[in-house]
């Protein structure tokens, strides 16, 4: 049934004016009302479809989609909706019909270079891509896709001077496009390290979307990177990155292979020492410092001034307070290494602290990870999460408890190597939470 065969529908026009702004989380609101008007009308469910799919429900836009190929099986969006939805081998059956209705139209191209993508075939995902940019020019995200993937093992200095300059190419297609400012702001902070420009196409991105987790994560990342002790801190590891890019560079000529394989065991030995030497004098103190100033970086993250955030700040304390901190901090490794190369007893006292102070971050974890799924428990499953998310935690220590009690030797065996495990574990998720 067509749109405009029926009444006119509230919520369908409503629902149109919303897509039309990517409003898709008062689209997805208005939903229950949009289908109850429109029970079997294929634009209703075009729209409900798109909008679960972009605020990430895909269960529903599986569902949703299912019902726009029943209502319209010869229609090219619905068949593209479904395709994008639904799983591996039914997607490949939707997107073949697709492209057999128009094997003109940009999109479906562009998303068959994903599935072939994820098939590790990446030679046909560039060609359906340059496909996709010859039928749409104009197309920013198409063209920020093809960027992002033919620059993929290019980390030469003038191969990621090429690849920014594509991507500002790609940006005068759409100025606002928020996907492409933040690839390009990615590309700044990972390969340029232009922190500064990194920051301008991320506040861009964040513009558009300020709740996108992945948006804040970049902004907060670039601008710890623009903090001088940080970038001083994180100098080996940013050099152990350029070692291991250049080893894992894609090669264009037989004779640059020739060239890259006879300096591959000087550039893997350089990467090695830069990596020790990143592991034993950087990473503790890059470390604290990235936690003491936490606060104060997820302030300046959203705008606030140095000290305007509630409670205690890195930006509180006196100057000279600070520069001692920082000087302490360097001295810091130097001092453990020498100590426990005369006193290994100082080594062993370090490492139990170390063990002491990550099963406490790690309590706290799984406390943070209960909680919150029983704060979810009332979505659609969420008793089940809740219920497994308290179910993990109590098993698993009620185990080890019995397992104590019936033989003392496994259970210790067990608890050392659980022991052995948790501290690079959370020196990880510190690493991640803190500096990358």
């Amino acid at each position: 049934m067509d749109a405009s065969s029926v009444p006119r529908s509230v919520a369908l026009v409503q629902a149109r004016a919303w897509t039309d702004q990517k409003r898709w989380d008062r689209v997805v609101e208005l939903i229950p009302k949009l289908l109850a008007e429109n029970p079997e009308v294929l634009e209703a469910y075009l729209l409900a479809a798109r909008a679960h799919i972009n605020a990430g429900n895909h269960r529903m836009a599986q569902r949703l989609s299912q019902e726009c190929v029943r209502l319209g099986p010869n229609n090219v969006e619905a068949r593209y909706l479904a395709a994008f939805a639904t799983n591996t081998r039914l997607a490949n059956k939707h997107l073949k019909a697709a492209l057999a209705l128009n094997p003109t139209w940009a999109p479906l191209h562009q998303l068959q270079a994903h599935f072939y993508l994820v098939a590790q075939q990446r030679d046909k995902a560039l060609e359906s891509l340059r496909l996709a940019k010859q039928l749409a020019p104009g197309n920013a995200d198409i063209s920020g896709e093809l960027v992002q993937l033919e620059s993929t093992g290019r980390y030469l200095p003038s191969e990621v001077r090429k690849t920014t300059q594509q991507y500002k190419e790609a940006l005068m297609l759409d100025p606002d496009n928020a996907n492409l400012h933040y690839k390009l702001g990615k590309h700044l902070l990972n390969l340029e390290d232009d922190f500064v420009g990194a920051l301008q196409s991320l506040t861009v991105a964040l513009r558009s979307d300020a709740t996108n987790k992945t948006y804040q994560q970049a902004y907060l990342r670039a601008l710890r990177r623009t903090d001088p002790f940080i970038k001083a801190l994180l100098t080996p590891y940013l050099w152990a990155q350029f070692f291991d890019r250049l080893i894992h560079r894609k090669h264009t000529s037989k004779r640059e292979e020739t060239l890259f394989g006879i300096l591959a065991i000087p550039m893997f030995l350089l990467w090695l020492t830069c990596i020790v030497l990143f592991l034993i004098f950087f990473t503790l103190p890059v470390m604290i410092y990235a936690r003491l100033t936490l606060a104060e970086f997820r302030a300046q993250s959203i705008s606030l001034m140095p000290g305007d955030q509630p409670g205690w700040s890195w930006s509180r304390w006196p100057q000279y307070w600070r520069y001692l901190t920082m000087a302490l901090l360097f001295a810091l490794p130097w001092t453990l290494v020498g100590l426990s190369i005369w006193h290994v007893e100082i080594m062993l006292g370090v490492a139990l602290l170390m063990l002491v102070v990550a099963i406490i971050d790690t309590a706290r974890c799984i406390g943070q990870w209960v909680g919150q799924g029983w704060r979810e428990r009332h979505r659609p499953l969420g008793i089940l999460k809740a219920f497994f998310r308290v179910l993990v935690p109590v098993g698993s220590i009620g185990a080890m408890l019995g397992l104590s009690f019936y033989d003392k030797d496994t259970f210790m065996i067990w608890l050392i190597f659980w022991a052995i495990l948790i501290v690079p574990f959370t020196l990880y998720r510190w690493h991640r939470a803190w500096i990358s």
